[in-house]
């Protein structure tokens, strides 16, 4: 069965998500690729103050790294997203 694509797009999905990265960082979004959360940071009020990652390889000494917390006081949210094989 043929595929018709006559006045559609067609795009890289890897060159989307490149893009909408950089749509989102010019807007104050900050971006963690590849970064692993282990639990939800919350501040005393119960809402979301950032993000602890998993401990994250060696470092330059051979020790281990340990786990770090991304936080910000003006945190509006937390979105948690997987990508895995390119597919959204």
């Amino acid at each position: 069965m043929p595929v018709y694509n006559h006045g559609n797009y067609v795009v890289r999905l890897g060159n989307v998500v490149k893009w909408l990265g950089e749509q989102a960082e010019e807007l104050g979004v900050e971006i963690y690729p590849g970064t692993a959360a282990s639990e939800v940071l919350y501040h005393d009020d119960g809402s979301v103050k950032g993000i602890a990652t998993n401990d994250m390889g060696i470092s330059k000494d051979g020790s281990p790294k340990v786990s770090e917390k991304l936080s910000s006081s003006s945190v509006m949210g937390v979105v948690l997203g997987n990508i895995h094989g390119g597919y959204l």
